[in-house]
């Protein structure tokens, strides 16, 4: 059975992560075409440190986003959305485990909310005593890396 999807807004830690394959998801434009990031950190003179090849079927097209996924210039459909399966979206209360770094150990916290955009920062997971986080994962099915600095 195929799991249920839910967009969310893109976050550039969050899609390393999706695209490194350390949690299930991918990468679409608001079209809902998948894209294959190639980089993350291009060097620029702008802010347009994404390369990404959108899938037109027979073909890819590249283009380049800021770090937030927004392309400029160019029509609504091209900005990047991450899907992320249904039950792995976080509702506010939901017991929930975090860390800023791959090398941190995970925490307990309450989940609050995501946030829109990180601003460049990485930091989108809100918790309910207002601190934001990088990485944010469900409490339930990871009990076991409280407090380790295991990949989930």
């Amino acid at each position: 059975m195929e799991k249920k999807m839910k967009r969310i807004a893109f976050d550039m830690e969050r899609a390393k992560s999706i695209t490194e394959g350390r949690e299930p998801g991918r990468v679409v434009t608001e079209a809902g075409e998948s894209v294959r990031l190639v980089c993350f950190d291009r060097k620029t003179t702008g802010d347009w440190a994404i390369v990404a090849l959108v899938d037109k079927g027979d073909y890819e097209d590249a283009f380049t986003y800021d770090r937030n996924g927004d392309l400029s210039s160019c029509a609504e459909s091209y900005h990047l959305w991450l899907e992320v399966p249904e039950e792995n979206a976080l509702k506010p209360f939901d017991r929930v485990l975090v860390r800023d770094a791959v090398h941190e150990p995970w925490r307990p916290r309450i989940f609050g909310m995501i946030r829109e955009k990180s601003n460049g920062t990485g930091y989108v997971y809100e918790v309910t005593d207002s601190t934001m986080w990088k990485y944010c994962i469900p409490y339930e099915g990871n009990e076991d890396l409280l407090g380790t600095n295991k990949e989930a």
